[in-house]
């Protein structure tokens, strides 16, 4: 989205706080508001890109801090569906992968493979 704010959206109050600069390419983001955590994909170049991230949202107003690359090596890292009640995410690539990621850090495994590309995939509670 654009820093800047348009004139015909300032009378509605719309703010942008920009948060983390210079990421390669962040994509598919997750906000989990109940633990102040942000989620989010990067497709960029390695070393910080092709890569799942966390990090702590920050207080209103100031900047966000140390993010946390749960895992990385993605082809091209797209599709995120994250289960925080069973602490793990699903993460899609280009390749036709989905591994299943572990929010806490304690690492990842390939859990499924799929004829063609992913752009994108959903959690649904069988529920």
């Amino acid at each position: 989205m654009p820093l800047e704010v348009p004139d015909q959206d300032k009378p509605f109050g719309r703010q942008v706080e920009l948060l983390w600069s210079a990421l390669p390419e962040p994509i598919d983001l997750e906000l989990n508001l109940d633990d102040g955590v942000i989620y989010w994909k990067d497709r960029g170049a390695p070393p910080r890109g092709n890569s799942f991230n966390r990090a702590d949202i920050p207080p209103p107003g100031q900047v966000g801090g140390e993010i946390t690359v749960l895992a990385d090596g993605f082809r091209e890292a797209i599709g995120l569906a994250v289960d925080t009640d069973a602490g793990v995410a699903y993460v899609g690539d280009m390749a036709g992968d989905i591994r299943a990621v572990q929010l806490d850090g304690s690492g990842d495994r390939l859990f499924a493979t799929v004829g063609g590309n992913l752009t994108g995939i959903v959690g649904v509670d069988p529920n």
